[in-house]
């Protein structure tokens, strides 16, 4: 088993520097890995489309200057407008007088359910109209409609000028006994007239499928891992606060390294979508995707691993340690009275706070005292007091620190080091005030 020494030549609490700390090898307080956690595909209700159908009506009459005739039956009197039968003939207008009728602009129409069999139908002899109305319909509808929409469509050939009247003929107790036709035939075209109906599917999708590339990018930036490692100053969980005089010391909580990491994320992933977090409990969060209009999960239990710094490690070393000082006479202000020990530092030693090995430095005291330590559960740690280890029972570290000098005028000998007093000879305790170092 690795184990992590620190040689400690009595310190003060409140002379520790804040970085002084044991450190394991791992350095992460967490060690088992999540297995709830799980990332979610893209949202599906985002890739979705809705269908429904828009019905337009398009009309347009184009004039038209010299024409060509147009053919048009043989109508030289009434019964050969009755077998007519109008078909797909008609009247441009028509006008009422007494018993006369007059009729103006003879047209063909030509009705069909969709716009190229409107095209193929326009007659022979007028067949260079139909790329009038192909030109037409190619200017004026490519922007706003598809010729492919169209399911109903009527093109009128409209010979403005032809006129036909029907007039009585003779009279019997106030009735026409009959009707004569008068046809002026002037059947140049003149007017192409275009109805159609047209129905056009809209298929709508919502816009914000396009952040699905960059959702599966954020998965492949993650790797699907069921963890995040942050840094801890605090130990704890992601609630720990911080207490005493750790903000004045620069300390951060566990939230705050968090949020450095979810920032150092988005610095290093950067496209549509911004990654989010949300804290689901004390050691595990939900990450989230957020876009305009846009915020959905991407993953849940996602485990926080917290990984020890320095800062943390002495905050740890601190609440450990404890050091318990006595009480002596200072003759050097000639007090008579017991007075309150205090450690002095020797500025001669080197303070070690990093590696695995630490060491507190050296410090001066004036009476006997009492040092325990309380050990890690895995009972990792070996602790050494000017040399000598101390053992471990039930993970703590207690030990006396006793006056071990041959007499009070020596000042270079350590507590517990270097010298051993005879079997026969009691120590001496009578002297009040002494000093040695440590």
């Amino acid at each position: 088993m690795n184990k992590l020494l620190l040689t400690l030549s009595l310190a003060n609490l409140f002379s520790f520097p804040t970085n002084l700390i044991l450190r394991s090898e791992n350095s992460s307080l967490t060690n088992k890995r999540s297995i709830n956690s799980r990332y979610f595909d893209f949202p599906n209700k985002y890739l979705e489309t809705s269908t429904r159908y828009e019905e337009k009506d398009f009309s347009t009459e184009i004039n038209i200057t010299n024409g060509p005739k147009i053919w048009f039956p043989t109508i030289k009197n009434e019964e050969d407008l009755k077998n007519a039968q109008w078909r797909d003939f008609d009247y441009d207008r028509e006008k009422s007088s007494n018993w006369t009728k007059y009729y103006y602009g003879f047209k063909k129409i030509l009705k069909t359910r969709s716009y190229y069999d409107g095209i193929r139908n326009i007659p022979p002899n007028i067949s260079k109209y139909a790329e009038i109305i192909q030109g037409f319909v190619d200017k004026n509808w490519n922007n706003h409609l598809n010729k492919n929409d169209v399911y109903e469509m009527k093109i009128e050939l409209v010979a403005g000028n032809y006129k036909m009247t029907r007039n009585p003929h003779g009279y019997s107790n106030g009735y026409p006994r009959a009707f004569y036709l008068s046809v002026d035939d002037d059947s140049r075209l003149t007017k192409i007239r275009i109805y159609a109906k047209l129905r056009t599917k809209i298929t709508k999708s919502d816009q914000r499928r396009k952040y699905q590339s960059s959702w599966y990018k954020w998965r492949n930036y993650l790797q699907n891992k069921s963890f995040i490692t942050i840094d801890s100053d605090t130990g704890g969980n992601l609630k720990t606060e911080l207490v005493g005089n750790q903000m004045s010391d620069g300390f951060k909580t566990n939230k705050q390294f968090l949020e450095d990491k979810i920032t150092e994320f988005n610095s290093k992933n950067r496209n549509d979508l911004t990654l989010q977090y949300e804290i689901t409990s004390s050691n595990t969060i939900s990450l989230y995707l957020k876009g305009d209009n846009f915020r959905e999960k991407l993953a849940d239990e996602i485990k926080i691993y917290f990984q020890t710094t320095d800062k943390f490690q002495t905050q740890e070393l601190e609440s450990r340690l404890n050091i318990t000082l006595r009480k002596w006479v200072d003759f050097n202000t000639h007090a008579t009275r017991l007075v309150d020990d205090v450690l002095v530092k020797d500025d001669k030693v080197k303070i070690v706070n990093s590696g695995t090995t630490r060491n507190a430095g050296r410090w001066i005291t004036h009476a006997p005292l009492k040092v325990s330590f309380n050990a890690l559960k895995d009972e990792t740690e070996v602790l050494k007091i000017n040399g000598q280890r101390v053992d471990v029972l039930n993970q703590r570290f207690e030990t006396n620190l006793n006056d071990n000098r041959k007499n009070s005028s020596d000042n270079e000998r350590e507590f517990n080091h270097g010298y051993q007093p005879k079997e026969n000879k009691k120590k001496r305790w009578k002297e009040l005030s002494f000093k040695k170092w440590i």
